[in-house]
């Protein structure tokens, strides 16, 4: 498979000057985003353990814009393991989308089949060959504006915290996937998405789709809310009409700029008990109330790729619409219980503005 540093078959994913160099071609807050994904992740992994009736799938979903909107949607999934119930999600994603089952090696790259009915369906090929007869556009390598590559907070990311963290699993966990979208999937579409973490809760997959970002006052009204684009409120939709639940969840970031980076909310203690983990189920009444909003729109580094002149459309949600899991400082199977209790519909108390802007930190102390 073709990448902007050679073929995926002969790169040494454990070099790190290399790796650097995969994770500084991403927007500075997504690959500030890992770091909040890996904090999220301790919370998230403590669900199994605790919480009865809960399967992990370790899976890395992509989801694409077929060449027409009408068309189904396709729905690329890489199975670093396959669990129970990986079956069921795959079977459930039929429903609505166009699903295809890949694998990785090294030396080989990404390579799989389509799935037809819960089974695997045609030769097995690469990544190229299977994307290739459904693609929406002609083969164009994807790239990140400078304008939003921050190289400074890139580097801080990576070398504060990704790297450590992640050890020998960096590959696997981190550059992996970010090569199977940017290299694999996205040069064949316009408009790309990748879901988070696919859970097994009481028979029926959920999507725990998580953000890092701080709310906001607008004109419309004056109570604090946040933003969630309409591509991703489109494929929610999708994935709901395909019994797959939904849970939103924000991990509030104390200090209100996009001026700073993430690395704070793991190093400053303080910061930790401001973090506030919220969230919302978005099931299908809530869906449709979104879809029948006015959207916002947001400017060029909102988008994908920062390019000057990019908008992004957007929903609103106030802050009241979403429930108070806890704060990051807080007991991970805690916070863990309060999001499946909220699935199971017991609702936590809900979040305030009075809450949120309590907890508000100097940008710049």
């Amino acid at each position: 498979m073709e990448t902007p540093w050679g073929e995926l078959e002969g790169l040494d994913l454990s070099d790190k000057k290399l790796a650097e160099r995969i994770l500084t071609a991403d927007k500075h807050q997504l690959v500030e985003g890992m770091i909040v994904e890996c904090l999220y992740d301790q919370i998230l992994d403590s669900l199994p353990e605790h919480v009865p009736d809960v399967i992990a799938l370790d899976v890395e979903t992509v989801i694409a814009q077929a060449t027409k909107w009408s068309d189904r949607k396709i729905a690329v999934v890489w199975a670093r393991d396959k669990k129970d119930g990986l079956g069921r999600y795959l079977a459930a994603l039929e429903k609505r989308f166009r699903v295809f089952l890949v694998e990785y090696e090294k030396g080989k790259g990404f390579f799989g089949t389509a799935i037809r009915d819960g089974k695997r369906s045609g030769s097995v090929m690469s990544i190229e060959d299977l994307l290739k007869p459904v693609a929406a556009v002609a083969y164009k390598p994807f790239a990140v504006s400078e304008a939003v590559r921050d190289e400074e907070r890139q580097r801080e990311a990576i070398y504060g915290f990704l790297f450590s963290h992640h050890g020998g699993k960096l590959a696997s966990n981190v550059l992996l996937p970010r090569i199977l979208i940017n290299c694999g999937v996205q040069p064949w579409f316009r408009f790309v998405w990748n879901l988070d973490k696919i859970f097994i809760i009481d028979g029926k997959p959920w999507l725990f789709e998580v953000k890092h970002k701080f709310p906001y006052r607008d004109q419309q009204s004056p109570v604090l809310k946040f933003g969630l684009n309409d591509g991703e409120v489109a494929i929610f939709r999708l994935l709901s009409e395909c019994g797959i639940g939904c849970i939103f969840s924000i991990m509030v970031k104390p200090k209100w700029s996009k001026d700073v980076g993430s690395l704070y909310m793991l190093t400053d203690l303080k910061a930790r008990k401001n973090t506030a983990v919220i969230g919302k189920v978005l099931d299908s009444v809530t869906i449709e109330k979104l879809d029948g909003q006015a959207s916002g729109v947001s400017g060029s580094d909102t988008t994908i790729t920062g390019a000057a002149g990019g908008q992004l459309k957007f929903k609103r949600i106030p802050v009241a619409d979403f429930g108070m899991f806890g704060r990051f400082s807080d007991e991970p199977s805690s916070i863990a219980e309060r999001m499946v209790s909220e699935i199971r519909g017991t609702k936590a108390a809900r979040a305030t503005d009075d809450g949120l802007a309590s907890l508000r930190m100097l940008a710049n102390p």
